[in-house]
């Protein structure tokens, strides 16, 4: 400064950088555990022209139809974590997943990034494996989806259909 003192230290706290518009948090400039972003991945499974989708019945997304998938578990590769998601939910067995798009989910009150996959390669007959989250597992044309779908299956979709594999 001009009269020889010093500046004010700058404290670089979540607040400031906030207030700055570095960082986006909820209001009052603090974040919870539960509103930090999470890591999600899913899987389009194909066959002939058909995806399987089932009604999601609980969660974030409740009423609308999804594919198979859920949350990146501490030290999983994302293709780990994407045929164990499979598995858990419809018994399927997977093989070579294609990676499809990453989508910034941020829907039904939650903050995703969405990794999705595509797989046409697997094994087995889909059954509900959670019966309290999912009412069924059926194969749906292409052209012919249900209505309405999870925002990160419609995202997908999309960059099926483009190319793009970017979601902002």
């Amino acid at each position: 400064m001009s009269d020889g003192s010093e500046p004010p230290r700058r404290r670089w706290g979540r607040r400031t950088l906030w207030r700055e518009g570095r960082v986006r948090t909820p209001p009052g400039g603090s974040m919870t555990v539960a509103e930090r972003p999470k890591v999600g991945v899913g899987v389009m499974l194909l066959r002939g022209s058909g995806m399987l989708l089932g009604k999601r019945l609980r969660s974030h997304g409740a009423g609308s139809y999804g594919w198979c998938g859920g949350h990146v578990e501490f030290g999983e590769t994302l293709e780990e974590a994407a045929a164990r998601e499979v598995t858990e939910e419809s018994g399927l067995k997977v093989h070579g997943l294609r990676l499809l798009c990453v989508s910034n989910v941020r829907e039904y009150g939650r903050h995703y990034i969405d990794i999705e996959f595509i797989a046409e390669d697997f094994e087995g007959t889909p059954v509900v494996r959670e019966p309290d989250r999912l009412e069924s597992w059926d194969w749906y044309p292409l052209d012919a989806l249900p209505s309405p779908l999870f925002l990160p299956v419609r995202l997908a979709l999309d960059s099926y259909r483009t190319g793009q594999m970017y979601n902002p």
